[in-house]
């Protein structure tokens, strides 16, 4: 069942409720860049958080070359500009990251993970600078001692709590803390939790740690918790969302402020090898959860979505980042501005390196549901006539079709009665051959399909998928099956529910003029979705595969039944 199902009868309750508040205005959402790759080639790694008198500050990681350091800028008109950004940690190894900041009044604090000199993981520093005017001037470095021999994840801001203590979030290496040296992030298995401070600051002690056990999505991914965004509820206890490698984003609760933590399972949110943030923010007199996380296997799309249930359910995700050409948007932070805003801030790479990013948006725009002004739209949408033969094959082998396709990893069989079973990475295509497909034209594309089951837990939610692509950029798109649904996303943010366990006709028409692509089902006359045109995996290929996309895919691994994929 896809996240936002969970949240279907609060959704309607949400929107209904803030059409008649202050808040339900017109949607707005703006996104700018911050910090360009132009004036420094890599900004990793922001964290963002409001001060006092309602300024807001990001820190980031900064590179021109081999070495990082830590800088930060001020805003003070709710994120529409930001200051230069000023050094603050700059240690003589140079290796500076993982940012965070910690407010308590007009006390700030900006911390570092620093890695000494020299190749592997092994033993990091925890380096601090404080300001107790509110940033105006800044302290020598100083050490925040961690009591362990490798920590990091200190990428979400830490909080205040209502009792006056201080919380700042981290991770640690189980495999480190036995003097071993690691080399790939792949090979760590870290425990979340956070440091503790009950005098504003001036010591730090460590509370409770989480740890799980999971199979992971790929073998590069952590193990363990990761990365942890912590908010406080309105009844006082902690929520926690960490990175893990599996395929959903860990959650916790803590009702001792940090010192213990229970009820450590999947979230609701689907994600993988990729932190998320939390703020909390406040819409016509509630209180409600404010997320941002890679809503996919990918470090993209990047999404932000509502809880006003302390995590339990969410809205439908939102896309923020917009399209990256398969680049990643990840690392973000997130915070409501004094006049209402909502403000995320994240890393996105794009060609010639990395940029932070920021998107302003209201909650009206946040809890419209993209779902229902696509209905909307689609019902206004007609099947075109498209005229010629049909080509394709219809039942048994593709293989020993005229015009015959070629074998896709495993491949299938054939079943009683001509249907073709495909297991798990088992598929057949039609490469750069525009005499039998040519994709530089519109197309029907039409085939009778069933979903199995996806592969056991661990492997990808989709069972099987069809791509179709021509030569010219911006002419392709693929389409994802699981048992309850199907979405031209592999992250299933804008997805049709559905039976796919039945045999359904699937009706893909792609309009080159328009640049998307329409799903129509069965008989309907209407389409059911719609996509933008692009190149699937930044790949130009004059295709249409059916099945699976690629051996030990990421988004693929299930079984399916076809009687048939044809086009004309």
């Amino acid at each position: 069942m896809p996240t936002w199902l969970h949240a279907k009868v609060f959704l309607v309750l949400a929107v209904a409720h803030s059409a008649t508040a202050s808040v339900a205005e017109q949607p707005m959402f703006k996104r700018q860049v911050i910090a360009s790759h132009e004036k420094a080639a890599r900004n990793c790694y922001p964290c963002m958080a409001r001060l006092s008198d309602d300024r807001l500050m990001i820190v980031w990681s900064l590179s021109n070359g081999n070495l990082y350091h830590i800088v930060g800028a001020f805003s003070s008109d709710h994120a529409r500009t930001w200051s230069q950004p000023m050094p603050l940690i700059q240690t003589p190894g140079g290796r500076d990251y993982d940012p965070s900041i910690v407010v308590s009044g007009s006390r700030l604090f900006v911390t570092s993970t620093t890695l000494p000199k020299g190749d592997g993981i092994r033993t990091s520093i925890t380096w601090c600078t404080r300001s107790d005017d509110g940033g105006k001037t800044w302290s020598e470095l100083y050490q925040i001692r961690m009591n362990h021999r490798y920590t990091c994840g200190k990428t979400h801001h830490g909080l205040r709590l209502r009792s006056g203590a201080l919380l700042m979030g981290y991770s640690w290496d189980v495999i480190c803390e036995q003097g071993k040296t690691l080399h790939s992030e792949g090979e760590m298995h870290l425990r979340a939790g956070v440091m503790i401070s009950t005098d504003d600051g001036q010591s730090w002690t460590n509370g409770g740690d989480t740890d799980a056990t999971y199979g992971k999505v790929s073998g590069g991914a952590v193990l363990g918790t990761d990365e942890p965004a912590i908010v406080e509820l309105k009844d006082g206890s902690l929520y926690m969302l960490m990175r893990t490698g599996s395929k959903h984003l860990y959650e916790a609760r803590s009702t001792d402020q940090g010192r213990t933590w229970t009820g450590i399972r999947p979230s609701p949110l689907r994600g993988t090898n990729a932190p998320a943030a939390l703020c909390a923010f406040d819409v016509a007199g509630r209180r409600g959860i404010l997320c941002v996380w890679d809503n996919a296997r990918t470090r993209y799309p990047l999404c932000a979505a509502a809880s006003f249930d302390g995590g339990r359910s969410w809205s439908r995700p939102r896309d923020i980042a917009g399209p990256t050409e398969g680049h990643q948007a990840s690392y973000p932070s997130c915070e409501q501005a004094a006049d209402g805003t909502l403000v995320a801030v994240w890393q996105q790479d794009v060609s010639g390196g990395r940029d932070i990013c920021c998107a302003r948006f209201n909650p009206a725009w946040l809890l419209t549901d993209p779902w229902k002004e696509l209905q909307k739209d689609l019902a206004r949408v007609k099947l075109p006539r498209i005229q010629g033969e049909w080509t394709g094959y219809n039942g048994g082998d593709p293989a020993e079709t005229s015009p015959s396709w070629t074998v896709h990893a495993a491949g299938g069989k054939v079943a009683p009665g001509g249907k073709l079973r495909l297991r798990p990475t088992g598929g057949y295509y039609i490469d750069n051959r525009p005499e039998v497909w040519d994709g530089s034209k519109d197309k029907l594309v039409e085939f009778r399909m069933r979903v199995v089951a996806r592969a056991e837990e661990g492997k990808p939610d989709s069972a099987a998928e069809v791509w179709i692509g021509g030569p010219r950029r911006g002419t392709g798109c693929q389409l994802f099956f699981r048992e309850d649904a199907v979405a031209f996303d592999p992250s299933y943010s804008m997805a049709h529910e559905l039976d796919a366990t039945a045999f359904h006709t699937y009706r893909l028409v792609t309009n080159l003029a328009a640049g998307k692509a329409y799903l129509f089902l069965d008989d309907g006359q209407s389409p059911v979705l719609a996509a933008r045109l692009g190149d699937p995996e930044g790949l130009r290929i004059n295709r249409i595969l059916f099945g699976d996309s690629s051996k030990g895919s990421s988004d693929v691994s299930g079984h399916s039944q076809w009687e048939f994929v044809r086009w004309r």
